[in-house]
């Protein structure tokens, strides 16, 4: 089991198997950033928090379904424009893109499903869905289940770290992943029977304006779009831009775009060689305005510019 804590996200998420993609930092983290993890034979469970605002864009590798559960709940917390609660469930495909703005510190539990498993699952019926078909669910789940899930995952990781060798017994090992597997299917099919019952609006094109204006970004490099060139891309205006946006990430188009120059200017910071300067690297991704710039920077990671630069280049 991997327990993380401290104040650099970059470690937690670089641990956060099996989530792939990327993790701009939104607000000062006020936290640490910590993570407990058992990987059992057929799934796994880990505990996590995130130590301040962050939006985290990519999906679940492969072969693995990932159930995601709020502990506790910032201001704002989403999966795809859904608003997430206490009792909300993301059920979470793999090699299927999803969305996570949250607005600070939150902790989490999840549950890590072999493919197979819930392949098995539909195929017998005992929850919606074909197995030659993957969709993410978001919805809320009854509240004894999540309990008792929750419950099941917080004992596991608190024993196995308190008693590491705890779980080298088969026996307990097969009972732990039986009790984990039965609590998890209950939850997934108390989520289709709420399902039922929901009347949503449409969220006709989001994904794909979603889809198009990130595409740009992501293969701009340095040169950052605009957000009149997102727009052309994407097929529609302004303000349906930041509606989206707003929805799915918690932030403005022009918000996010500077949240990304932001991370990117820090990862070139970190790989910074002696010859290099704030200015110069500033300029290679269009930034003009240092001192706005360096006020915006430690607010977000909360160390100026200068001194991750000075410590890149005594590395």
């Amino acid at each position: 089991m991997i327990r993380l804590g401290s104040g650099e996200f970059e470690l937690f998420a670089s641990h956060l198997e099996p989530l792939i993609g990327n993790f701009t930092l939104t607000k000062r983290f006020t936290h640490d950033w910590c993570l407990a993890r058992l990987a059992l034979d057929s799934l796994g469970i880990l505990k996590g928090q995130a130590g301040g605002g962050v939006l985290f864009s990519g999906e679940c590798a492969a072969p693995c379904y990932t159930m995601l559960i709020p502990l506790s709940m910032p201001e704002f917390v989403a999966i795809n424009g859904c608003e997430l609660d206490a009792l909300t469930v993301a059920f979470l495909a793999p090699r299927l893109e999803f969305h996570l703005p949250t607005s600070g510190m939150i902790q989490w539990f999840g549950v890590i499903l072999d493919e197979a498993i819930v392949k098995q699952w539909m195929a017998q019926e005992l929850i919606e869905g074909r197995p030659d078909q993957r969709s993410h669910r978001i919805g809320r789940a009854d509240a004894s289940v999540v309990r008792r899930l929750s419950s099941i995952v917080v004992r596991a990781l608190q024993n196995h770290a308190e008693q590491p060798a705890l779980f080298e017994d088969l026996r307990a090992r097969e009972a732990l992943t039986q009790q984990l597997l039965d609590a998890s299917l209950e939850c997934v099919q108390s989520m289709d029977e709420e399902r039922r019952h929901q009347v949503g609006r449409p969220r006709l094109g989001r994904e794909q304006i979603v889809r198009s204006a990130l595409d740009v970004v992501q293969g701009a490099g340095s040169d950052i779009p605009d957000i009149d060139e997102l727009c052309r891309v994407a097929g529609t205006s302004r303000k349906t831009l930041h509606t989206v946006f707003v929805e799915q990430f918690g932030v403005s188009p022009h918000r996010y775009l500077l949240l990304r120059r932001l991370s990117q200017i820090h990862g070139a910071l970190q790989q910074a060689d002696r010859s290099e300067t704030i200015a110069s690297i500033c300029g290679r991704f269009g930034v003009w305005d240092f001192g706005r710039f360096s006020g915006f920077y430690r607010s977000i990671f909360g160390v100026p510019p200068s001194m991750v630069l000075k410590a890149a280049q005594l590395s």
